[in-house]
């Protein structure tokens, strides 16, 4: 009987630790991700659901890397507005959008971070006007913090 307990408690620790190592950076790293179409001249309105209250929140975009070198060459650069919140307090902070990666999360670029309250909404308008023609789907990824992470 006595094996038999070890025998489960090794099984279930082995498990664990294995799921643990099988997690993708998305699984690991992403708090929300938001569908989007991007068209020329019309600015995109996303709206996060949940902010992680802990510090802020990096934001990016997943595209190819045709559509973010669209995105960024021209005269005119990306543009985020803040349009509302559930909760007093959130703030935008809009860095250098030129920043190749949103690390460690693939296959995104940095665009802008958000603090605010734990769970607070919030409505962003982000404006692309070098968007290339026609309509162009992307993936807008919210980043969890190092706290959300156990970083």
């Amino acid at each position: 009987m006595k094996i038999s307990w070890q025998f489960i408690t090794a099984s279930i620790m082995a498990c664990v630790f294995s799921s643990c190592r099988s997690q993708t950076p998305d699984t690991q790293f992403v708090r929300e991700k938001i569908p989007i179409e991007i068209q020329g001249g019309k600015p995109v309105t996303i709206k996060i659901s949940s902010l992680s209250g802990n510090g802020w929140n990096e934001v990016g975009i997943r595209c190819s890397p045709e559509v973010w070198n669209a995105l960024n060459n021209g005269t005119q650069s990306i543009t985020v507005r803040l349009l509302s919140s559930s909760k007093n307090g959130t703030r935008i902070e809009q860095g250098s959008p030129g920043r190749p990666k949103l690390w460690p999360i693939e296959s995104s670029h940095y665009l802008f971070t958000i603090d605010g309250a734990y769970r607070a909404t919030a409505a962003i308008e982000i404006m692309f006007p070098n968007a290339p023609p026609g309509i162009t789907r992307a993936e807008i990824v919210v980043s969890k913090t190092p706290s959300d992470t156990g970083l």
